[in-house]
């Protein structure tokens, strides 16, 4: 039996993007407005209370070769986060503190 355009198997395609963008509490995805040595700026609307980053992610045992059997789900490591405002800076830092954020 021969099935007709069904795709044939191929390898993931593998990828340095980590697609880093952000969702709001209001589902809305705002993509990087600029991406320069490492460091992600994105414009927030005024009305955002909350927001979610989010990645791509991969896991460790799905690289062929790989001697883990690792479920976890890795994605990128954020480092500083800084709110700026039309006058003052911002740090934030509970993402260093709490494992087990929301988002």
């Amino acid at each position: 039996m021969t099935i007709i355009n069904y795709p044939k198997n191929t390898e993931p395609t593998l990828t340095q993007d980590p697609d880093l963008h952000l969702v709001t509490d209001t589902g809305l995805t705002l993509t990087p407005h600029i991406f320069k040595n490492n460091t992600y700026t994105f414009l927030l609307p005024e009305e955002v209370k909350n927001i979610y980053i989010r990645s791509r992610t991969s896991s460790p045992r799905s690289h062929v070769g790989s001697p883990t059997k690792s479920q976890s789900q890795l994605g990128v490591l954020i480092g500083q986060i800084h709110i700026i405002t039309h006058n003052q800076l911002y740090p934030v830092t509970e993402h260093l503190s709490q494992y087990n954020l929301d988002g």
